[in-house]
């Protein structure tokens, strides 16, 4: 009987065991493949990933009214950015200061900003606006009128503009700059202007202009133009004729002194209106510098438009010696001289007759 119990003990305590070992057996091979398999069954598969869509970005450039590159350049870039109304233009880059002019009664400028860059890795000279006659430069209204460019950097002292010297304020405003003849490095830029004048209750729609050797007709789309303020606070008082002679005297006296470091000493206009005397001492002795003096100083009242008071000139020069030298100019001479029509030669004939 004992022999039967420790018989069946035995029995159980093998079979404990196997239980127990087979429970902390590793698992086989094919455990581990289907393993394998479940955690390939769980990835989300590439074809349901959510696309995310990312927004494109809306890129907004400064507003131009046209750009392209300059014929006969390398990469040199010109970009017309805006079109400002005004009652009120600025010219400069002289020797002689920066002026400020107001339109003539029922007029307003245009003034066309714009802005050269070199785009090419070479040094480049920009080229200047407008012909220097300036025939081919034209502005176009919504009426189909025409009108000549009326000022691209040149002096403008027509007396009816009541020329005087710039604020600082005006020149940031209403100059953008003398961008013509200036030398660029590659990435460099030069700003400028062009100005026109029409009247006031004319619309600009395009402009030729000569740009180096080639002209560009440029649209102004409405969206561009630019009212200045100073168009609704205009007033319709005009400055009398007294007013505006004596600060064109003003005007001359500073661009002597400035320019040639003369010193005005005789300003009248006769009582016709057809021929202003001017006067002068000079540091120079000498007759042909004297001369030559006189020569500058009469081509640069003729800087822009019109012969400035559509008159004759009497212009006289002394030294510290009491020596005069006088010059008269017609004012068809004068035109001549403002076209680029008359050499220092011809000038000495028709000035000394």
């Amino acid at each position: 009987m004992r022999h039967k119990l420790r018989l069946l003990n035995l029995i159980l305590i093998v079979v404990f065991i196997f239980s127990f070992t087979a429970c902390t057996i590793p698992k086989t091979a094919t455990e581990t493949t289907t393993a394998e398999t479940i955690t390939v069954e769980t990835t989300t598969p590439e074809t349901t990933t959510p696309i995310t869509t990312v927004p494109e970005t809306t890129i907004i450039e400064e507003p131009n009214i046209d750009s392209f590159d300059i014929k006969g350049f390398d990469k040199l870039t010109i970009t017309f950015k805006s079109c400002l109304e005004s009652s009120i233009a600025v010219e400069g880059g002289f020797t002689n200061g920066t002026f400020t002019c107001t339109a003539k009664p029922g007029m307003k400028f245009e003034i066309l900003f714009f802005e050269y860059k070199n785009n090419s890795n070479n040094e480049q000279t920009t080229p200047l606006i407008g012909s220097l006659i300036g025939e081919e430069d034209k502005i176009t209204t919504d009426d189909g009128n025409q009108y000549p460019i009326w000022s691209n950097g040149w002096a403008h002292g027509d007396i009816e503009y009541n020329r005087r010297e710039s604020t600082q304020e005006e020149i940031d405003k209403f100059f953008g700059g003398s961008a013509g003849m200036n030398k660029l490095s590659a990435g460099q830029s030069a700003k400028g202007v062009a100005t026109f004048e029409i009247p006031a209750n004319s619309h600009p729609v395009s402009v030729t202009l000569q740009i180096g050797d080639n002209l560009y007709d440029i649209e102004i789309p409405e969206e561009f133009i630019i009212q200045d303020s100073n168009l609704e606070n205009a007033t319709e008082e005009t400055i009398t004729y007294e007013e505006a002679l004596e600060n064109h005297k003003t005007a001359l006296k500073n661009y002597l002194s400035e320019a040639f470091d003369a010193e005005l000493t005789k300003y009248s206009m006769n009582e016709d209106r057809t021929k202003l005397t001017v006067a002068y001492n000079t540091k120079w002795a000498v007759d042909e510098t004297m001369k030559k003096e006189l020569y500058d100083f009469t081509k640069g009242l003729t800087g822009g438009g019109n012969w400035l008071l559509n008159t004759d000139l009497e212009l006289s020069s002394t030294n510290d010696y009491g020596d005069t030298i006088k010059a008269y100019m017609t004012y068809d001479n004068m035109i001549k001289l403002q076209n680029l029509e008359m050499s220092y030669e011809d000038w000495l004939k028709v000035a000394f007759k």
